[in-house]
């Protein structure tokens, strides 16, 4: 009885594995390289930053795709100067009245030095370079058609981005990315085993469809052969 009562919990137990490895296979929203500052704002940890961030980056890019970038950056400009105007006169009008020899009202502020470390500066653009090359590597093997397949998809790809650049403009797609930014990766986390479990089947028939393409356009094999001969 007790062997029959192991081979019974048996199958049980395997869905609970293949569930498991499905949620690491399907994980799309691999943020673990992430600041953790810029995880904690996409997924809603703290509301009002996360709030204050997304609305007011979201009127920003609702205001380029009306008006222009400079003219937005002219009103910018323009707004930061009334207000630190109106405070420097307020706190020199309070100074008066109260004839106090505070001095400056943005004295603090322009006693700290505004220029950039050299350290800082040198681990910027170590950053910067390990980002471009890999991208640099990338897009030369698309364009050189390295890869066929690669190559291909990379054409759809473009093919599609000429429609959605007739249809919007370059702020609009940002707006939408930036709503879908701050939107899918808490769907995701508050969903996040249906989700994997639809993901894993579109991969196995994708994986299968692949297959059956390559089983009658035999793309790379003639390559492969030709290395093995070398």
């Amino acid at each position: 009885m007790a062997e029959t009562s192991a081979n019974t919990e048996t199958p049980v137990d395997a869905p609970a594995d293949e569930v498991s490895s499905t949620s690491a296979k399907c994980c799309m929203f691999n943020l673990s390289n992430c600041d953790s500052r810029f995880v904690d704002l996409v997924y809603w940890r703290d509301i009002k930053k996360s709030g204050v961030c997304f609305a007011s980056t979201f009127v920003l890019l609702c205001l380029l795709s009306y008006f222009s970038l400079l003219l937005v950056l002219t009103y910018a400009a323009l707004l930061g100067l009334t207000v630190s105007g109106a405070t420097y006169v307020y706190k020199k009008t309070m100074q008066a009245v109260q004839k106090s020899g505070d001095g400056h009202p943005f004295k603090e502020c322009l006693s700290k030095p505004m220029t950039t470390p050299g350290e800082r500066a040198e681990k910027a653009a170590m950053m910067l370079v390990e980002h471009v090359n890999p991208i640099a590597t990338r897009v030369r093997s698309l364009f050189l058609v390295e890869h066929l397949v690669d190559t291909v998809k990379f054409g759809v790809v473009l093919w599609v981005m000429t429609y959605l650049f007739y249809w919007f403009n370059g702020y609009v797609l940002l707006l939408i990315h930036w709503v879908l930014l701050f939107s899918v990766p808490k769907i995701y986390e508050t969903h996040k085993a249906k989700i994997d479990c639809c993901l894993e089947k579109a991969n196995v028939k994708a994986k299968e469809v692949v297959a059956q393409v390559r089983e009658k356009i035999p793309i790379g094999k003639k390559t492969a052969e030709a290395k093995k001969q070398k």
